[in-house]
């Protein structure tokens, strides 16, 4: 999921801005983990949605 996102980021950027995503790369790789953990991160973020950001 991670890497869809940064790929779709990556693309969407012009030429001479896509060196700032080049740090990133080593940080992201094999960061997918189990389905279970995968559910746990999407209830995480779903829960910072409702209580931080829908508020405002």
């Amino acid at each position: 999921m991670i890497g869809v996102f940064m790929d779709a980021w990556y693309e969407g950027l012009p030429d001479d801005e896509r060196s700032i995503l080049d740090p990133l790369i080593p940080i992201i790789l094999d960061t997918r983990a189990t389905p279970g953990i995968e559910e746990a991160r999407a209830l995480m973020a779903g829960d910072w949605l409702v209580r931080t950001y829908a508020p405002v």
